[in-house]
């Protein structure tokens, strides 16, 4: 092995390559030598059919992994790997310490090869975000939120934390939410929403159009309006936006038929429209019962709006 290794200090990772390949293991010194050569491809291929054999040397063979992936333009990848061993329950100081700076190095060879590519704007810095978050308007908000996803946001937990808690909108503070969850955030964070308070555990949730109550209530909805294609866009719509408002709450599962009709009967009187004849049959439902509900949602999606009307 001190061959392999004296080959590699003096650069002949070609050589030193073909003699590895013919011994079981040594995959810290295989994926150095794939990375020098710079068959990044071949690498992450290696990695990730060796990644569960790895024993000893993790985080630094992990790293050459990641750094081929930047070298592919595969950032939301190697994102997705450094989130995962950052959600670990325990990591040794000096490793979560490198992982972190992996992450930041991601991010920035990302807004540089966007930007290059002339697809993204100007990046904010951590500070810019804050200010944004604590003293701009709802536009420049949701333009900050919408892109959380770039940023490393555990180092703008604090500011996020202090976001889900103040009196700000409830479709925006669910971008938070599912960046938190993006991220695999292990940390517990306080929700004030619609008057309650929530204990949301990011790692525990999913987003909200991955949640199955939502993805049947949406295909009843489907079912029941496919024929009339401007009221079921209509109902979509409004779906979303209930699904957003609401979250982390979420629709249950023997709630599907009364939200579907409660969100129909609301689009159909906004238009000044008959129900279908068979509203009560397909739902199963009293539409009385609709009526009595139907301020509930009305006052859910107001309590959105007033956070887009603000000047």
């Amino acid at each position: 092995m001190d061959e392999m290794k004296e080959l590699i200090v003096n650069e002949k990772y070609e050589e030193a390559l073909k003699k590895l390949l013919l011994l079981d293991g040594e995959y810290l010194l295989k994926t150095q030598c794939l990375y020098e050569l710079n068959r990044h491809s071949e690498l992450v291929a290696f990695f990730e059919q060796v990644s569960d054999k790895i024993e000893n040397d993790y985080f630094e063979i992990l790293g050459f992994y990641i750094l081929s992936l930047i070298e592919l333009n595969e950032f939301d990848k190697a994102l997705n790997i450094l989130n995962e061993e950052l959600s670990m329950p325990y990591i040794q100081d000096n490793f979560e310490i490198v992982l972190n700076t992996l992450y930041d190095d991601v991010l920035a060879k990302k807004q540089v090869y966007l930007l290059e590519s002339g697809v993204y704007d100007v990046r904010l810095s951590e500070e810019e975000i804050s200010t944004v978050l604590k003293e701009s308007d709802y536009d420049d908000q949701l333009a900050v939120l919408m892109k959380l996803d770039d940023y490393n946001i555990r180092k703008l937990l604090n500011d996020l934390e202090w976001y889900l808690q103040a009196d700000k909108s409830p479709v925006l503070k669910t971008f938070v939410l599912e960046t938190l969850v993006k991220q695999q955030i292990s940390n517990v964070v306080i929700v004030n929403k619609n008057n309650y308070e929530y204990e949301f555990m990011p790692t525990a949730n999913q987003l909200v159009f991955q949640d199955i109550n939502y993805l049947k209530t949406r295909d009843l909805l489907t079912a029941h309006l496919e024929k009339q294609p401007s009221y079921l866009a209509m109902t979509l719509d409004v779906l979303d936006m209930l699904a957003y408002i609401i979250y982390p709450q979420v629709i249950d599962e023997d709630e599907t038929n009364f939200y579907a009709a409660l969100i129909e009967y609301y689009v159909i009187s906004l238009n000044i429209d008959d129900l279908a004849d068979d509203f009560n049959d397909f739902y199963q439902i009293e539409v009385q019962n609709v009526i009595d509900r139907v301020d509930y949602l009305i006052d859910l999606l107001e309590s959105e709006e007033k956070y887009v009307n603000i000047i």
